[in-house]
């Protein structure tokens, strides 16, 4: 997406009377043209400036969810998939680091042992030998907190922590991932992670990107296994969201919010 675009988009021209709204319907309309107001003011090259806009979308979708305004939600949602998409683009142009060269050997050695700088179970095609390198890493799922801190952070993932529940938010566009652990600073796996999906990704190989079981594996499974034994599944697939949770979960951790009708955030 061309980052000097000109973010503009039907806006919906919403008419109410006043003396007719509840209240939830006034907070919905009134998020709704605060929203409109900030992505009119966009600077698309400025991360910050996105990411405010996407703020105030979603709180606007969070609102006419409450309001029962599906066809203001619904506007909404396609604001935030777009902004959600550049806010991507921004991000990926601005991580982009130039790998070291390899040698000939080195390559090789890539080839033959995998690469151990991501997570089994995926792989990629070498530019250079022009062939298939296999992921040899730890998986998402099998790590502790260190580790998944880590690792998100190099992918410019925005992350924050909490002690009570001990967890770790990692959310990058419209993508969400929280890793509940059993304390703070915990050497071992995360005991659940909470997946939403980024829209057109499927529940299956979202949880298999961070698993590292094959799609074809999980689309009838109830368990996921893992290093550290098998873990439960649950998937709540639905027009409104999807979500994913692999291990003892029990409710969605508090705070990290629920897609809108449409999306996965």
């Amino acid at each position: 997406m061309n980052p000097q675009r000109t973010f503009a988009w039907r806006w919906l021209f919403v008419v109410a009377l006043t003396a007719c709204q509840s209240a939830e319907t006034k907070q919905c309309i009134d998020s709704f043209t605060s929203a409109q107001g900030t992505v009119n003011k966009i600077d698309p090259a400025d991360t910050a400036s996105v990411e405010s806009s996407l703020a105030a979308v979603d709180k606007a979708i969070s609102a006419c969810n409450t309001a029962g305004r599906t066809t203001e939600r619904d506007e909404l949602t396609q604001a935030k998939n777009q902004l959600a998409g550049h806010l991507d683009d921004l991000r990926a142009k601005k991580n982009r680091v130039k790998k070291p060269k390899l040698s000939p050997d080195e390559l090789a050695a890539l080839v033959r042992n995998g690469d151990p700088n991501c997570p089994k179970g995926q792989a990629y095609r070498d530019a250079d030998l022009k062939k298939e390198v296999r992921c040899t890493g730890p998986v998402p799922i099998g790590m502790n907190f260190a580790q998944a801190k880590a690792y998100f952070d190099a992918r410019n993932y925005k992350l924050t922590v909490t002690d009570s529940p001990p967890a770790l938010k990692a959310e990058y566009g419209a993508e969400l991932l929280v890793f509940t652990f059993a304390a703070p600073n915990d050497p071992n796996p995360a005991k659940c992670l909470t997946i939403y999906p980024p829209p057109g990704e499927s529940w299956e190989e979202a949880t298999a990107r961070l698993t590292g079981v094959l799609p074809k594996r999980l689309e009838k499974a109830t368990t996921v296994p893992t290093d550290h034994g098998a873990l439960a599944l649950h998937v709540d697939n639905s027009d409104t969201k999807v979500l994913i949770q692999v291990g003892d979960c029990g409710a969605v951790p508090a705070g990290s919010g629920t897609p809108a009708a449409g999306t996965a955030h």
